[in-house]
This record gives structure tokens, C-alpha cells and sequence, in this order.
């Protein structure tokens, strides 16, 4: 499976994927990252970036392009 290196996120929106990836709702990531609810959906646009259209298709993308870290890995280690 080839990588598209060229997608681009920004911190936050890694953040946001990220704990989303470990199973927070939009307002619990808003309340960690002490950012609206509303700026947290926006974050979703890490989700035309790329190219997905729902919450999980975008975790499962940016897992597999290593641009958050895989969170069952992470609890493997611990």
C-alpha cells in the first residue's frame, strides 16, 4: 500500500484525530485542548485532507499514514 506523504495536517487537527482515535467525544477533546465543541468539529476538515468522510475512515487514514500514532499500540507498551 503506497503513503500519501503529501497530506498535510496541522497540530491541532492531529490532536483532535488523535483523541478521537482514543475514543473522546468532541466535547471531551474540547474540554482537554480548552477549545469549543464547535472549533473541534471544524478540526473535521482534517478529514477532506484527508479524503474521508467520517470520523473513523479519518482515524484509520492517518493511522495508517503514521500521522498520529496508533492507540493500541500505545496501551501495548504502557
Amino acid at each position: 500500500m503506497s503513503h500519501d506523504t503529501s497530506i498535510k495536517l496541522s497540530e491541532r487537527e492531529k490532536q483532535c484525530l488523535q483523541f478521537a482515535a482514543e475514543g473522546r467525544s468532541s466535547w471531551a477533546i474540547g474540554r482537554e485542548l480548552k477549545i469549543s465543541e464547535n472549533t473541534v468539529n471544524y478540526h473535521k476538515n482534517a478529514l477532506r485532507k484527508l479524503a474521508t468522510r467520517t470520523r473513523v475512515q479519518g482515524i484509520i487514514k492517518a493511522i495508517r499514514l503514521k500521522l498520529i500514532p496508533d492507540p493500541s499500540q500505545e496501551t501495548r507498551r504502557g
